[in-house]
């Protein structure tokens, strides 16, 4: 490292930004010349009897190289401004004093190195003005006032070889600085702009990675859609057991942990809908294990009574998750099952309600308070209920996502009592008009807020056969 390196790294360590660092090393050069270029003078200032002049230079050293030592953030801030005003200073005094030493044109140089060294613009254009000013001020002086030191034809040749020398080095400096200045940003541009695009080539390879994961995920999922899809009864097997039902049916996610059921056997309709645990993918699981239990329940251990079936879907839900080792207790399902044979209706619920509509009144019948599967209470039997149907009966089973949405002017639940309300304003209309406006005033009600749970409401009309 070379004497002047040595000088531009004064004060620098790893703690300053590389900006910083290139501030003070251009500062730490701009002390060193201009300490340089006064102490060339000072011989001068002696030789021409000018000691006080020379005394008052001697003592702007001083002060110029004690900011070489001062800490990074006042040098940066206070180093350059304050030696423009000294070096202008002390300029305007030495031309005053000795006339026709040219030494004014240093004072414009120094406005013009102070432009491309200040960073803060007030200080940049206060010292300009400043230079200008002192600038006139010389050369009015040296037109109405006599020189204080009268210098030999040598002394003045000296001078001024020795300003005109000065003046252009410095003009070299301030173009050289100006130059290297644009080239510095211009580099720091093109680096800040080469890592930029290095981030993003890295951000867009993630970008892809996350895409295709995204893309494989969506894939599967709406695979497992299809096959979800495939367990729930078809419109014909619907038709054919129910006649006259709606099915309003909204997952929340692309599958869902609510599913509808319906069979017949043996002369009797039974159908049923249920809410698993969790929606989304967990739920869509938890619905084809739920799903095969009670197809299990009902076919293989031939089971027509809705309690009965609950009872042997419950034993069968919790030896699959015992063997499956899912650590929460409470994994399984509230459901609604039923049988109809003629005008008896059978029903056994599982945190699920059975509403039916009769002669404009409403009537409730209550689930038993403990899930289908693993349950943290004492489990028992489930309740089964035998109702007589009378024409014109309508039958609701609906799960907890319609009650449970958020939604109105007060973002508040739907809740029980406006289910009610709105399950008897509908009586007048057909089961598909039901459907319809069920589904519309569970959006208006949803507005623009995010659907929070599946949701799956099945309404079925007895009519009496002849």
């Amino acid at each position: 490292m070379n004497f002047l390196e040595q000088i531009s790294n004064i004060r620098i360590d790893t703690s300053i930004s590389k900006s910083d660092i290139r501030s003070v090393q251009l500062i730490n050069r701009l002390i060193f010349i201009s300490s340089l270029i006064a102490v060339i003078y000072l011989p001068i200032l002696f030789w021409l009897k000018a000691f006080w002049m020379g005394g008052q230079l001697f003592c702007f050293v001083i002060i110029i190289l004690s900011f070489l030592f001062t800490p990074v953030k006042t040098k940066i801030k206070y180093a350059v401004p304050s030696i423009a005003l000294i070096m202008i200073y002390h300029m305007t005094s030495v031309s005053i004093v000795i006339q026709n030493s040219q030494l004014e044109l240093y004072i414009i140089l120094i406005t013009l190195i102070q432009f491309a060294v200040i960073r803060n613009n007030f200080f940049s254009f206060f010292i300009f003005s400043l230079g200008i000013i002192a600038y006139f001020i010389s050369l009015y002086t040296q037109d109405t006032t006599d020189s204080l030191v009268l210098m030999n034809n040598l002394q003045k040749i000296t001078m001024i070889t020795l300003n005109s020398i000065g003046i252009f080095i410095g003009g070299i400096y301030l173009i050289f600085q100006v130059k290297n200045s644009n080239t510095k940003y211009q580099i720091e541009i093109f680096k800040e702009r080469k890592r930029i695009l290095k981030q993003n080539d890295k951000i867009n390879v993630q970008v892809k990675i996350i895409e295709d994961a995204h893309k494989e995920i969506t894939d599967s999922i709406n695979y497992s859609k299809k096959i979800q899809k495939a367990i729930l009864p078809s419109t014909n097997k619907m038709k054919s057991a129910l006649e006259d039902y709606f099915i309003l049916y909204k997952p929340k996610d692309i599958v869902a942990g609510d599913f509808y059921w319906v069979e017949q056997s043996n002369g009797f309709v039974s159908f049923a809908v249920a809410d698993c645990t969790g929606h989304g993918v967990p739920g869509a699981m938890m619905s084809v294990v739920c799903n095969s239990a009670i197809n299990r329940s009902v076919r293989e251990f031939n089971l027509s009574k809705p309690n009965e079936v609950l009872d042997q879907t419950r034993k069968l839900i919790i030896k699959e998750l015992d063997s499956s080792s899912v650590e929460s207790v409470k994994d399984g399902m509230d459901i609604a099952f039923c049988t109809l044979l003629n005008n008896k209706l059978n029903y056994a619920g599982a945190n699920i309600k059975l509403y039916i509509i009769r002669a404009g009144k409403i009537i409730t019948y209550k689930a038993d308070k403990q899930p289908i599967g693993l349950y943290i209470a004492k489990s028992y039997p489930y309740t089964n209920h035998e109702i007589t149907l009378v024409d014109g009966d309508t039958i609701y089973l609906i799960t907890d996502g319609y009650v449970d949405q958020f939604g109105g002017k007060n973002i508040k639940k739907f809740k029980t009592p406006a289910l009610k309300k709105l399950l008897l304003s509908i009586q007048g209309s057909s089961m598909e008009e039901q459907k319809q406006i069920m589904n519309t005033t569970f959006e208006n009600w949803k507005a623009s807020l995010e659907q929070i749970d599946d949701v799956c409401v099945m309404g079925v009309k007895f009519n009496k056969q002849p």
